[in-house]
């Protein structure tokens, strides 16, 4: 099957692969922990408040047990590793924990039923399983494409203009 590479682009335009950011969080390296914290928490704390009506508080304790169990995999023997892209991944940890969370503290609750905190989640990881399978189809395609032609694309997605390049 060849070579399989997530790679992360963001408005930073900074590349990294799902070996990475576990190994920057196995190896504690600041640049990888402030990429995570950056890029992904904003969007767990978006999901944790409007999906489950938890508090910044709950996205935080949610986001950091989360990056605990991630820790607790990549010096694992055999070590974590991910079939999908590490924030559907990140984001799936995030909403079984405020689920467990919310099932413990009752008051919590503002859903009808429990199914309909399932389904909402189901629907969300639904979402991101089919997000992760558009990245590895652009992986495919990437992988298919000369060196050459993959540095250009990561030039362009660095920001670089054509003249620069």
């Amino acid at each position: 099957m060849g070579n399989f590479f997530v790679y992360y682009v963001t408005m930073d335009k900074i590349l990294y692969s799902n070996e990475q950011l576990i190994d920057g969080i196995r190896f504690n390296n600041p640049k990888i922990l402030t990429f995570i914290y950056r890029h992904y928490y904003p969007m767990i704390e978006n999901i944790i408040i409007n999906k489950y009506k938890g508090t910044t508080a709950d996205a935080k304790d949610v986001f950091q047990d989360s990056l605990i169990v991630i820790y607790e995999g990549a010096i694992s023997n055999p070590p974590l590793k991910i079939e999908y892209s590490f924030f559907t991944f990140l984001a799936t940890l995030c909403k079984r924990r405020m689920i467990r969370k919310i099932h413990r503290n009752v008051n919590f609750v503002s859903y009808e039923s429990e199914d309909e905190l399932l389904q909402d989640s189901e629907s969300e990881i639904s979402e991101l399983i089919n997000k992760a399978e558009r990245i590895k189809l652009y992986q495919k395609h990437l992988n298919e494409i000369g060196e050459k032609c993959r540095e250009l694309i990561k030039l362009v997605l660095e920001g670089y203009s054509i003249k620069e390049i």
